[in-house]
């Protein structure tokens, strides 16, 4: 499904990418979009056991394709929760000439493209 790419699927406030990685494994990435701030520590996911993670992602992705849900369940490896978070839109600052922001710094969005307007 992922071949020597990459794979994404977009939900209703979620999705999940997998990627191709040079060592022959393949990374999965799960993303939710409409949460709170407290989002990690209020679901209740116990991060710190990756078999009960793995049970709890896929049921909040409940009603994806099964083959979909395969690369959630394939996942064997630490999950690691990394909050992304947005500047309020029209925030601006004035240009400093001596900084030079690079990689995910220097486009302010989410790495999924520009950020939701449904908060």
């Amino acid at each position: 499904m992922v071949g020597r790419g990459n794979y994404w699927v977009l939900g209703d406030g979620q999705s999940l990418a997998a990627q191709w990685n040079g060592d022959s494994r393949v990374r999965v990435y799960l993303s939710f979009y409409r949460t709170d701030e407290d989002w990690f520590a209020a679901s209740g996911i116990p991060f710190d056991d990756p078999a009960a993670v793995g049970v709890r992602l896929i049921d909040l992705f409940a009603g994806w394709d099964p083959r979909v849900l395969a690369l959630i369940e394939a996942c064997k490896d630490t999950i690691v929760p990394r909050p992304i978070t947005t500047l309020l839109v029209g925030l601006t600052w004035p240009p400093a000439p001596d900084v030079t922001l690079l990689g995910d710094a220097a486009h302010l969005m989410p790495p999924v493209g520009q950020a939701p307007t449904w908060r």
